[in-house]
């Protein structure tokens, strides 16, 4: 299992874990399987040694769209955001989930969001917000408070957040990169500017799923 850690400014998982990606375990989800992968390595940080197969995860999900609130076509695609992956975690696992919708001014939030209704994020503990500034304190808070990595996902890519470097005016993410696309060597995670990530000058819309061990997500 690999630790949380807080040394000085640095918080989260920073050594000992696999990252999932693409093609491990010989499963061909090169393009789609991205947030399946990124379940895996959650579930593996969290001390699960053999994280479900992504055939497995996705017939979960395929059993459970209205559950889940699926919105649109789960095939050929099959196609998972954050929201789904915390609804999976909830159910298959007992993990508490939050939920936030990262909105700078100038982002369209429908090329973030095909998959699940823009209503989920007003709900009760769930939060949104325009300024990169408030994603930087909620991802600080999360993971100081020794919580499990956080799902990232702009409608394109998912992506792992295993941890924070820095304070909130120059916050630094450790990135899980998912989409390797070809061989099995290991994926190294990246220190990574948050606004360089988020895109800053882009102004891209990101869904994120903050993912707890406990009863309760911090909020």
């Amino acid at each position: 299992m690999a630790g949380a850690s807080t040394v000085d400014d640095v918080c989260g998982y920073l050594e000992g874990m696999h990252i999932y990606a693409y093609g491990d375990d010989e499963e061909n989800d090169h393009g789609w399987g991205c947030s399946y992968r990124n379940i895996q390595t959650i579930l593996g940080v969290s001390g699960i040694k053999k994280p479900p197969s992504v055939n497995k995860m996705v017939a979960v999900c395929q059993g459970n769209l209205d559950v889940f609130g699926y919105v649109g076509q789960f095939l050929p695609s099959k196609w998972i955001e954050p929201h789904q992956a915390g609804c999976y975690l909830q159910k298959e696992n007992g993990f508490k989930t939050w939920e936030a919708l990262y909105c700078p001014s100038g982002s369209n939030v429908d090329r973030c969001l095909k998959h699940t209704k823009e209503t989920v994020y007003s709900k009760k503990g769930n939060k949104r917000f325009t300024e990169v500034m408030e994603l930087a304190q909620c991802l600080l808070k999360h993971f100081s408070s020794g919580n499990l990595p956080v799902i990232a996902d702009d409608g394109m890519y998912s992506y792992c957040i295993l941890g924070t470097r820095g304070n909130a005016n120059a916050l630094e993410i450790f990135e899980g990169d998912p989409h390797r696309w070809s061989g099995t060597r290991p994926v190294q995670p990246e220190w990574k500017r948050l606004e360089d990530f988020v895109g800053f000058d882009e102004q891209k819309c990101w869904a994120l799923l903050f993912v707890s061990h406990g009863k309760h997500a911090s909020l």
